[in-house]
């Protein structure tokens, strides 16, 4: 008797084996950025009452989000889900990576075909993504130089009051 075949074309490890390139945020980071894009089951009616993204593709959008604020200069300190100095724009950031990571889907899966002179479309929704996404990347990207640059002078120079000081880090608790 065979076994079952792997529908994700990807090896079978078992949880102990997996391995990710990204730490893994708290689960009410995942469960909040899922929410904020509306992927839920209820609404999900075309996916048949499913997700369309898992627990550890969001997980992985965190990651990423989190891995660009540390690889971006002025290289402060390696900052962590726990200690991030603006977790709002850690999460603008993982939007737009999970929208990213969703657009791939749609562009990968997008299928046109023609059949007795009616055209049809698969999947090819990855087009209206883009402007999301650049909206996301460019308000990320300029707060992030913008706090970036206001840390790094209150390292240099002391405590220099800057706006980032006056409370631009309101979702310390999310």
């Amino acid at each position: 008797m065979s076994e079952a075949p792997n529908k994700s074309n990807q090896p079978d490890l078992g949880a102990a084996e997996k391995f990710s390139f990204f730490p893994e945020p708290p689960q009410r980071w995942i469960d909040g950025l899922r929410d904020y894009l509306r992927d839920l089951p209820e609404l999900n009616i075309l996916l048949e009452g499913n997700f369309e993204s898992t627990d550890e593709q969001l997980g992985q959008a965190w990651g990423r989000a989190l891995g660009d604020w540390n690889r971006t200069e002025p290289i402060i300190t390696d900052a962590s889900f726990q200690n991030h100095p603006s977790k709002i724009l850690l999460f603008q950031k993982a939007i737009a990576e999970a929208l990213k990571s969703i657009s791939i889907f749609h562009a990968r899966n997008n299928l046109q075909y023609t059949d007795a002179g009616n055209s049809y479309s698969i999947n090819d929704k990855h087009r209206e993504f883009q402007p999301l996404i650049d909206r996301y990347e460019n308000a990320y990207e300029l707060a992030k130089v913008n706090v970036k640059a206001h840390i790094n002078m209150d390292a240099a120079w002391g405590h220099v009051h800057t706006d980032f000081n006056r409370g631009a880090n309101f979702l310390s608790g999310f």
